[in-house]
């Protein structure tokens, strides 16, 4: 690799054309995977694809010039005419896989009765996504953005250093997430109530669990954009990371039972739970458990320290950034944007 090279990939402005190309060839690779539909895993992966492509157009908004054909907007419809397949195998791995095994036979049976009727409902999901990927918009999304990779249109400020605009660019969407309403839907104070506390989560999450959800998409994006950049910092920034995926995990996880209780009620009518009483509670179980682990979780993420501790790392500047020796500046230089290019190139954390 040159030294031409490092220092362009060091700039802004080649920083996001990396990103755009790492997660376009991403959606390429997958693609014809999911047209074979042999594994359900190639639709998950090219739609983390065009989630963290359009996470990338976001995040580097002020850099771009590109046109209506290629926003997050128009990515983010695309990939949710994606969705629905991508829903109904994960539907149909937690039952068949999670949850069948621990129930008795006669709920068995009913479950299999269930599989059926999925598997009806996925092959028109099925016709979908193939007309999806056949359709006008998917393929001038792709002509788009192989057009700008060749010959990419970017506003002036490209030319900065990374090192200088990095936290500009993180502190926005880490500031959505903290700042997001659903980190305060919690359990009201019990009062006279005899109900149980399990009871009462599944109450308030009937009223408010739709703003958890949205809670979880925040966590998502600001992942996706700190992930981006993992190679620049350190462990500790690594560790606020891995905090930041906690959180979109089980609130992914509460939410993947809510809907899978709302798949049941379609398919089997509102009173699916007096005919597979075991699975109702199981479901029930798992989100109280899930639940428990997020109270732990949101308790130390909403204190002050982590908060200030996250903002600390990313203002205190990244590996790369210039020292009053211009020699030593060209060796670190050189070191940490070598790191920075191998992690881009390894795909490094972008299987969820």
């Amino acid at each position: 690799m040159t030294q031409s090279t490092l220092t362009a990939v060091s700039s802004l402005g080649d920083w996001a054309i990396a990103a755009i190309a790492r997660h376009s060839r991403k959606i390429a690779r997958h693609e014809t995977e999911v047209r074979r539909d042999r594994d359900p895993e190639a639709l998950h992966q090219l739609r983390v694809g065009m989630r963290r492509l359009r996470s990338a157009l976001r995040g580097f908004a002020p850099v771009l010039e590109v046109s209506k054909t290629l926003t997050d907007k128009r990515v983010g419809r695309l990939a949710r005419r994606l969705g629905r397949l991508r829903d109904l195998d994960v539907l149909r791995e937690a039952l068949e896989r999670r949850y069948r095994p621990h129930v008795p036979l006669s709920e068995q049976d009913a479950l299999d009765e269930t599989l059926t009727r999925l598997d009806k409902q996925r092959r028109k999901a099925r016709k979908q996504v193939q007309r999806t990927l056949d359709s006008k918009r998917y393929c001038a999304l792709k002509t788009e953005t192989n057009a700008w990779l060749a010959c990419p249109r970017q506003r002036a400020i490209a030319q900065l250093p990374m090192g200088e605009v990095l936290p500009d660019l993180l502190l926005p969407e880490v500031g959505e997430l903290l700042l997001h309403p659903g980190w305060f839907v919690e359990l009201p104070a019990a009062g006279e109530s005899a109900a149980p506390d399990s009871l009462r989560v599944e109450e308030l999450l009937q009223v408010r669990g739709e703003l958890l959800h949205d809670l979880r998409k925040a966590a998502k994006r600001a992942r996706y954009q700190l992930e981006l950049f993992a190679s620049l910092y350190g462990d500790a920034y690594a560790a606020h990371v891995r905090q930041v995926e906690a959180v979109q995990t089980v609130l992914g996880e509460i939410q993947d039972t809510q809907v899978l209780e709302a798949f049941l009620a379609n398919i089997c009518g509102c009173k699916w739970a007096k005919s597979m009483p075991t699975l109702a509670e199981l479901l029930r179980r798992a989100r109280w458990e899930h639940w428990q682990t997020w109270q732990s979780l949101r308790q130390e993420l909403l204190g002050p320290e982590w908060r200030r501790s996250l903002h600390a790392i990313i203002l205190q500047g990244v590996r790369f950034e210039a020292h009053s020796n211009a020699s030593s500046n060209k060796v670190d230089a050189e070191s940490s944007i070598t790191d920075a290019i191998a992690s881009t190139a390894a795909d490094k954390s972008s299987n969820t």
